[in-house]
């Protein structure tokens, strides 16, 4: 089991409603965290195992 902070915890709730891959600012928008605290958390939240970063159109999402 994974221990989140509720910022982490609000970024991964936004990855799984998500139909298709999504970029940074719209993940922010989604989570309606601030950009500095996506940038803090996004590495705890990309260790868990149903996240995957893809790429469309040359950008990584």
């Amino acid at each position: 089991m994974y221990d989140l902070t509720p910022t982490a915890t609000k970024l991964y709730a936004a990855l799984l409603r998500a139909d298709e891959p999504v970029g940074r600012a719209e993940l922010i928008d989604r989570a309606d965290i601030s950009a500095s605290s996506y940038d803090r958390r996004v590495s705890d939240v990309r260790e868990l195992a149903r996240v995957t970063a893809v790429h469309v159109d040359g950008h990584r999402q």
